[in-house]
């Protein structure tokens, strides 16, 4: 098991929201661009990086297809964590209300850092 922490620029969380606002399409759409998740593809800055990388993943069990799994599923993990998140701070935002109508507080904080664990071989 390999740690994984993704800290992705502001504008891709914008546009997961964006499709996610869209609805169900908006959730096939990040579905689609999932499936087509291909680590034999990428490109490094470098040639001698890309070509580095590339051999030291095809030594693993299962090469670039074990890759493109925990790609994709650590990016699975961010989505989720991503609706969590928002659903923390909705919640926080129906707290924060009740709170001032009642004098209490202890609504949920947020975070910007999102991390993430997938097994890698």
């Amino acid at each position: 098991d390999v740690p994984v922490t993704m800290i992705l620029p502001l504008e891709a969380r914008r546009q997961l929201w964006a499709q996610i606002e869209r609805g169900k399409d908006g959730i096939l759409r990040v579905k689609d661009a999932l499936s087509k998740v291909s680590s034999k593809d990428a490109k490094a800055f470098l040639p001698q990086d890309e070509e580095l990388v590339k051999a030291k993943i095809l030594q693993g069990r299962r090469g670039f297809e074990e890759v493109d799994e925990n790609i994709v599923r650590t990016m699975i993990t961010w989505v989720g964590d991503e609706v969590e998140l928002h659903m923390r701070n909705l919640v926080g935002r129906i707290s924060d209300t009740a709170s001032e109508a009642t004098g209490h507080s202890g609504a949920p904080g947020a975070c910007m850092l999102l991390r993430s664990r997938t097994n890698t071989g």
